[in-house]
């Protein structure tokens, strides 16, 4: 498996921590999703990282999606829990966790766009 990331991504490192807590094998491959020279969005349609290409040659993008593919991979190793109300406790809080992240790139990104502008 190749996953591509950026590393100021939060979403990325959800994923790469995800992969070293579990003690999954998979290469790690750094991009410029913002790069003209970039070939992500053959990947994914979104144009945003981390995007998993699978050993047959899938794609999974988006964090929690690739996380839940993991989880699906490598049930003896997830972090997930199995009990549903467990499970569900989780999820709620990465779905918190993520909006959170959502709102700090685009804070970046308004940054960066008004820097850009003056």
């Amino acid at each position: 498996m190749r996953l591509f990331i950026a590393t100021p991504s939060p979403f990325s490192r959800k994923v790469r921590i995800f992969l070293r807590e579990t003690k999954i094998t998979c290469e790690e491959l750094t991009t410029n999703p913002w790069s003209n020279n970039t070939d992500i969005a053959k990947y994914n349609p979104l144009a945003k990282i981390p995007i998993l290409l699978t050993d047959d040659g899938k794609t999974v993008f988006d964090s929690s999606l690739i996380i839940e593919y993991l989880h699906k991979l490598h049930p003896e190793q997830s972090l997930i829990p199995k009990n549903f109300h467990a499970y569900l406790t989780v999820k709620r809080l990465e779905k918190v966790a993520d909006g959170i992240c959502d709102a700090a790139v685009l804070i970046v990104l308004e940054k960066h766009w008004f820097l850009l502008q003056n």
